[in-house]
C-alpha cells in the first residue's frame, strides 16, 4: 500500500517481467479483493449486491466509484467476505424491501 492508500498492481510474466503495472484506488483494490476472496462471478457478485453486472464491470475498471450504501456494503463485504457468499444464495423472492 502506498502512503495515500492507494495500492500498486503488477501483473507479472513467466520469469519475472511486469506486463502491466497500475495504481489503484484503496477502494477499488478491496473491491476486486473482496470479489476474488468469494470465488464468484461478475455476475453472482453483482447480484449479491444488487447492482447490475455492468456498474460492477465499472466499478472494477476504474471508470466509476461507488457511493452511498454500495459503498457501505462493500466495505461490510470487504470486512467480512462470507457475506457476499450468503447474499449470493439469497433468492429474489426472499428479500423484502
Amino acid at each position: 500500500m502506498l502512503a495515500d492508500g492507494k495500492v500498486r498492481r503488477c501483473i507479472e510474466l513467466p520469469g519475472g517481467k511486469v506486463a502491466k503495472e497500475e495504481i489503484l484506488s484503496g477502494a477499488r483494490w478491496a473491491l476486486l479483493s473482496a470479489r476474488s476472496r468469494s470465488g464468484l462471478s461478475q455476475a453472482e457478485f453483482a447480484a449479491a449486491l444488487g447492482v447490475s453486472k455492468r456498474t460492477l464491470e465499472n466499478w472494477e475498471q476504474g471508470r466509476a466509484e461507488p457511493t452511498g450504501p454500495a459503498k457501505v456494503l462493500l466495505s461490510l463485504v470487504a470486512k467480512y467476505p462470507d457475506t457476499v457468499k450468503r447474499l449470493a444464495r439469497v433468492r429474489p423472492e426472499e428479500m423484502t424491501a
